[in-house]
This record gives structure tokens, sequence and C-alpha cells, in this order.
């Protein structure tokens, strides 16, 4: 669900179910460089982001509570672990040093864990959303932009957190009505249930269960060819009984000539799914680059 700021604020004293709470917003911004600006997608969050996600910083610090003040928040910014290396070379000195976004000077307060790109999948860096959005912007009932993310409190279930969300939503309209009349309604997912469609989900199933029946066939397949292969080389057992050797003997040979084919089959399948999986996830990132690119076109009220 997408909040306006003070429909957020309503959330928060009518929830039930939740221990924390943080609100983020993809945004793509203009830092400056050396040779002039490069364009860098990051995350807006509230100061307890990091906290809910259970993450903790690789260098630094993350955001401390408070520095997310509505009104002039704290310029504290933190830096994905890729970008920290790409732009400082992962130097120990950049913590507490200064880095121009949209026109504005920055404090670098940590950087994140290696691998983590933010709930896009694409940020690079993290301001808090206060330094960003203008207090125009978090006045409006109607500038719909933020999303929220939290975590249960350990007493509750899934499924009262979901009821709770329908009276939330319930509460909030009650509180700021729609102006063209409409119902503002929400609804509270797992992670799962928002990063996997079920139709998606469905499909892998499908797709899992014919790579698995493609498997057992290669295996009957190989099974039969090793078969007809120890078929074929019957004279030369024979041949190897008679000068002496002994069955035991045989059976670790054909053991070990089994194993070693087994074990080259596995280290080509990992090195195949490794190269696939990363194939994959490269280009997942592209597709969520383009489609981030697209929405850069709606205007936004930013300082």
């Amino acid at each position: 669900m997408v909040w306006s700021y003070p429909k957020y604020q309503a959330f928060l004293l009518a929830q039930r179910t939740f221990s924390d709470v943080a609100i983020h917003v993809v945004d793509a911004f203009n830092v400056s460089t050396d040779d002039g600006a490069e364009r860098v997608l990051g995350e807006s969050v509230s100061a307890r982001y990091f906290s809910i996600l259970g993450l903790t910083p690789q260098r630094g610090r993350f955001f401390l509570d408070g520095e997310d003040r509505p009104t002039g928040g704290d310029r504290s910014i933190i830096l994905s672990d890729a970008y920290w290396r790409e732009r400082y070379g992962g130097a120990e000195s950049t913590l507490g040093g200064a880095i121009e976004v949209n026109g504005f000077r920055y404090t670098i307060v940590g950087v994140g864990p290696p691998g983590f790109a933010g709930m896009s999948g694409t940020a690079r860096v993290w301001p808090l959303y206060t330094a960003v959005r203008g207090l125009s912007t978090l006045q409006s009932t109607t500038s719909h932009q933020f999303e929220v993310v939290a975590r249960l409190t350990s007493s509750a279930t899934v499924a009262a957190a979901k009821t709770d969300m329908v009276n939330v939503g319930r509460v909030v309209n009650a509180t700021y009505p729609d102006e063209v009349g409409g119902t503002w309604r929400a609804a509270g997912y797992t992670l799962q249930e928002l990063r996997v469609d079920p139709m998606v989900g469905r499909s892998v199933v499908l797709l899992a269960i014919a790579v698995s029946m493609l498997l057992l066939i290669a295996c009957v397949n190989v099974a039969n060819l090793l078969l007809a292969r120890a078929v074929a080389r019957r004279r030369e057992l024979a041949v190897r009984l008679a000068i002496g050797a002994g069955r035991g003997r045989l059976v670790r040979q054909l053991l070990t000539e089994t194993a070693t084919l087994s074990a080259a089959g596995v280290i080509a399948g990992l090195v195949l799914a490794a190269l696939a999986v990363r194939g994959a996830g490269r280009h997942g990132a592209a597709r969520r680059g383009e489609s981030f690119d697209r929405l850069r076109n709606v205007d936004r009220d930013l300082t």
C-alpha cells in the first residue's frame, strides 16, 4: 500500500499488532562527483527502517531514533556496500565525510551489509525521508508515495495483523475522507506474499516438478548407459578375476569410477546453476531499473 504521511501517522495511532514500523520510498538522486554528477538509485527511509529488517551496519552506524524529525530531519546518509567500494574503494575514512546529494551536503554515517540493496533491490544510498521530502509533502493527505514495513509483536499472528490492517483502513478513511468520495482501505501482507505473486509461485512449483521429472529421466538414461558399459566390460572383469584380482578390489574400482563421474556431474551442475541464478538476478535488476526510470517522469515535491 502507498500512504501519505498524515495517513501513515493515523495508521501508527490505530494499529495494535506491530512492535515497530518504518516507511520508505524509492528515489533517484543527483550525486555530485569530481567529474560532475551521476544519477544514483536509492530509498528515502525513516530511522527504524534497518532495525526492522534485522540488519546491522558493516561500518559506522544506522540512523538514530529522532534523526527523522518531520521538521528538519538530519542530513545523514548511509551507503550500500557496493557503492561504498565502487566510489570510495572501501576506505574507512569515508565515514564522517560529506557527500553532495541533490545539491545538499549529507554526512556519511554508515555502510550497509554486503549484498543488501533495500526493499527495492536497486538502492545504493539511503538518506532520511525528512531530509528529502518537503514539509508541504509531509502535510498533504493526498500525496501518496510512502510504503510501510512493520514487524509483528511477539504475541501477534499474521492473521491478526491482516484483520488489524482492515480496521486501520476504516479508521484512516474516517480521519481523512477522500475528497472525491472514494473509500480508503488498507491491507497487510507478509514479505513473502508481497514479493512473490501467487501465479508466479504456482508457475515455479510446476517448473520445479517439470525439472524434477527431467532430472529423473536423465538419471534413468545415465543408469542405463552405466549398465550397458558394465555389460560390455564383463570380459575385462572376468580377466581381472582370472589373474587374481579380488571381488572387493573390483567393487572398489567400479565405485571409484562412478563416484568420479558423479562428482564431475555435480560440479558442472553447480557451476551452471550459479551462472544461471546470477544471470537471472542481473536481468531482474535491469528490468526493475527500467521500470523505475519510467516512474521518474512523475513529478514529486522534493526539496
